[in-house]
C-alpha cells in the first residue's frame, strides 16, 4: 500500500486521538501542553493532533515529549497507529467492493476484513482471490455447526 500525504494525515489523527488521551489521563489540557512546545502554538497543536497538519517524526517526538511519553512509548504508540489505520483501509475496502462481485452477509464481511489484516502487503485482491478467501470462510462455517 503506497501512503501519500493524506493517509499521513489520517495516521497522524489516529496517533493524535492516543496521544490526547494520555494528556487528558495527566490532566493537560490543550493550552497547557502547548505551553510546554516552545515552536507549537495551541492551534497548530490542535491542527496536528486532528491530522489536518503534517510535523515531522522530529516534531512529533517533541510534542509527545512534552506530555512525558518516551520515545520507547510514543513508537508503540505509532506501531498501533498504524495497525489501526490499517483496519479502517481494509474494512472500507471490503465495503466498497463491486456489488457485482458478491453479495456478503456480515459475517462473511468481518471474515474476509480479518483475513486482508493478516494480509499487510495484500492491497487489491481479485475477484477471484476474494471469491477463493469467501469460499473458504464458508466452509469453515459450515464445518463449525
Amino acid at each position: 500500500m503506497q501512503i501519500d500525504y493524506f493517509d499521513k494525515l489520517n495516521l497522524l489523527r489516529i496517533i493524535g486521538r492516543k496521544l490526547r488521551n494520555i494528556a487528558s489521563e495527566k490532566w493537560l489540557n490543550l493550552t497547557e501542553w502547548s505551553n510546554l512546545i516552545k515552536w507549537l502554538w495551541q492551534w497548530d497543536l490542535s491542527l496536528v493532533l486532528n491530522g489536518k497538519k503534517w510535523v515531522s517524526s522530529e516534531k512529533l517526538t517533541q510534542i509527545a515529549e512534552a506530555i512525558w511519553i518516551s520515545k520507547d512509548k510514543l513508537d508503540k504508540i505509532v506501531a498501533e497507529s498504524k495497525k489501526e489505520e490499517l483496519r479502517i483501509y481494509y474494512w472500507e475496502e471490503i465495503h466498497n467492493l463491486p456489488t457485482e462481485w458478491l453479495d456478503l452477509t456480515d459475517y462473511e464481511k468481518e471474515e474476509l476484513w480479518k483475513v486482508l489484516f493478516s494480509k499487510v502487503v495484500w492491497v487489491e485482491p481479485t475477484k477471484e482471490d476474494v471469491e477463493v478467501m469467501l469460499e473458504m470462510i464458508r466452509m469453515s462455517n459450515r464445518n463449525k455447526r
